[in-house]
């Protein structure tokens, strides 16, 4: 999509590009890693600031990927949300990161930094830190 309204000059009217940026199903390393090449891609080929819109790491152990990312545990998922977060502000052209999702919902979609019950996830108060 982005390369074909690249070819029809819409960069001429564009800020920024936003990327989803989740790591995949499979492949631990790589997954941890958020699919920076993505990011690295869509700065390259178009000269613009990116701004991540999505990037997550669900924590539901024990069941299967989603479609987009495998599970991790909380302590994985805020790690993962800290050493995303450093290498975006280190590239100079990641404008924003917005971390998914606010609170799990759904028997394997616990991308939140709060369980389903509103309790508060490693990744809370990473992201809390992370905003200061």
């Amino acid at each position: 999509f982005g390369r074909g309204i690249k070819a029809d000059g819409a960069m001429n009217y564009c800020d920024a590009i936003t990327v989803h940026t989740y790591g995949g199903s499979s492949g631990q390393d790589g997954g941890a890693e958020g699919n920076r090449t993505s990011v690295e891609n869509a700065h390259s080929e178009s000269g613009k600031d990116v701004y991540i819109t999505e990037v997550g790491w669900p924590t539901a152990l024990g069941q299967p990927s989603t479609g987009d990312s495998q599970q991790w545990t909380e302590a994985q998922q805020a790690e993962n949300m800290q050493n995303f977060a450093d290498w975006a502000r280190s590239t100079g052209y990641v404008g924003l990161v917005v971390f998914y999702n606010g609170v799990d919902f759904g028997s394997n979609d616990s991308y939140g930094i709060e369980t389903s019950t509103r309790k508060h996830k490693l990744s809370y108060a990473t992201l809390e830190n992370l905003s200061k």
